[in-house]
């Protein structure tokens, strides 16, 4: 395998710079993007992960809609805040979470969606742009090392590098 493939990768995210590095086993950054983490009240949890879960795409059994089956009519659009039964004749519909990468049990992960640079968004997970994360998602594997902390990154940043 060489040093940039998916089973030498890790993934460091700073949370105070609000954003996220691709390294390889040399800590050699391969790609860098923004990301949104938590709101206050559903902060991004901090510590050492590994990916536990890679899909193209996940849906959320906790954030979502209820649609009509057939015309996809959003009956209920945020199924969290809505404190009744689900209506007659609706299915829950997840909100889509491509490019999922699963870092712990209770669902938090990084993936596309929702994302504003240099803002919290989520509800805990890291949202990314499709872009970045499209490279993530390439280079990592089930196990891929995920630090979470709101320090500096250890290696330089692409994004601090003079522009000629």
């Amino acid at each position: 395998m060489t040093a940039s493939s998916p089973a030498k990768t890790r993934i460091d995210i700073s949370l105070s710079s609000f954003t996220a590095q691709l390294l390889d086993e040399g800590g050699i950054v391969l790609a860098e993007m923004d990301v949104s983490p938590g709101v206050p009240g559903h902060e991004t949890p901090l510590g050492k992960f590994y990916v536990r879960e890679k899909l193209p795409l996940k849906r959320s059994n906790l954030y979502g809609q209820y649609v009509r089956p057939g015309s996809g009519e959003v009956v209920v659009p945020k199924t969290w805040e809505h404190k009744g039964p689900k209506p007659e004749g609706t299915v829950y519909q997840g909100i889509a979470m491509p490019w999922w990468l699963r870092l712990t049990d209770d669902g938090v992960g990084i993936h596309v969606g929702g994302f504003s640079r240099g803002q919290p968004t989520s509800h805990g997970c890291i949202r990314c742009p499709d872009e970045g994360q499209q490279v993530f998602w390439r280079m990592s594997r089930v196990g891929t090392p995920v630090h979470v902390h709101d320090g500096a990154h250890s290696a330089p940043s692409l994004l601090d590098t003079p522009q000629s």
